[in-house]
């Protein structure tokens, strides 16, 4: 699914005003916890991807 999908499927997740690409996501809403989960944990691997190569691999232990 897109973002786009995603604003449509779940009515309390919301596109941020002032950073486009970001969410606004209510929690104890129509939001399922699995997608919750999964949409935290792009955010993570997204943020580790732009990571300095040293600094990647300590965070993931290699």
């Amino acid at each position: 699914m897109n973002i786009e999908e995603f604003r449509e499927y779940c009515l309390s997740i919301k596109g941020n005003f002032k950073t486009p690409l970001w969410n606004l996501v209510t929690l104890e809403s129509d939001v399922p916890y699995e997608l919750i989960r999964d949409l935290i944990q792009h955010s993570v691997d997204e943020v580790i991807k732009k990571l300095p190569k040293k600094k990647r691999e300590e965070y993931l232990g290699l």
